[in-house]
């Protein structure tokens, strides 16, 4: 309704960032080389990754970003009703 592709774009992708390593480590698991080290280092870096883009990214720099490109009374669409 407002025109909010770029901020959704980016949620999409501060959300998935961290599946890309969780997807990475269950199929390294599935393969016949299973070594206990490779995989708690993939549990680290997912949990790294987690941690640093749903917790400090997410809340700090796309929330505060979108409060802070709300329409204002000095844009011409602020007084359109959805």
């Amino acid at each position: 309704m407002s025109n909010q592709v770029k901020m959704g774009l980016t949620v999409l992708l501060v959300h998935t960032v961290s599946d890309i390593f969780s997807s990475s480590a269950r199929a390294y698991l599935e393969t016949k080389y299973l070594n206990k080290i490779v995989v708690a280092i993939k549990f680290i870096i997912m949990l790294g990754s987690w941690i640093y883009m749903r917790l400090i990214v997410y809340p700090f720099c796309l929330v505060k970003y979108t409060y802070m490109n709300t329409p204002g009374p000095e844009d011409i669409w602020y007084s359109i009703k959805y």
